[in-house]
Parts: structure tokens; C-alpha cells; sequence
């Protein structure tokens, strides 16, 4: 598991995000609520995405095409569905 002090600032933004949120979010959702943080593009989102659920620290729910923290983030390379 990758610790969260290695986190870029992206991954972190969007880390915080996730877990601040009442459920699953999508990336288009994300990036919306982090505009004033300067993302700019869906890929900012994306790439954030693709090493947090890399790293342990979210899950990807296939079915909703949407996203959640992880309760106790650890390494795991496979998706979840809801």
C-alpha cells in the first residue's frame, strides 16, 4: 500500500473527495466539485483515479461507473461491483 504522504496533490484532492462523500461519486462528478482546485480536464481525474484504486485507497464499482474510498485502503489491482 502506497502512503498517503506520497500522494500527489491531485490524488490527494481527489482522495479527500471521496471520502468526505455520502457514496459512490463518478469521475465527471469529481471533477466538478474540484474546479476550484484547478482541475481542468477529466484525464487530471482519471489518472488520480487509476493510481488511488492502484494504490488501495478506492474502489472502482464497475457497475455504477463510479468510485468510493476504501475504508482500510490496501494493494489490490481488481475492480468491484455493486
Amino acid at each position: 500500500m502506497a502512503a498517503r504522504d506520497v500522494l500527489t496533490k491531485n490524488q490527494l484532492c481527489v482522495l479527500e473527495k471521496l471520502e468526505a462523500a455520502s457514496g459512490p461519486l463518478s469521475a465527471y462528478t469529481l471533477l466538478d466539485q474540484l474546479r476550484d482546485r484547478g482541475f481542468r480536464a477529466p484525464l487530471q481525474v482519471y489518472r488520480a483515479l487509476d493510481t488511488l484504486v492502484k494504490s488501495g485507497f478506492v474502489h472502482r464499482l464497475e457497475s455504477l461507473n463510479s468510485f468510493v474510498a476504501c475504508a482500510e485502503p490496501h494493494d489490490h489491482s481488481h475492480s468491484m461491483t455493486a
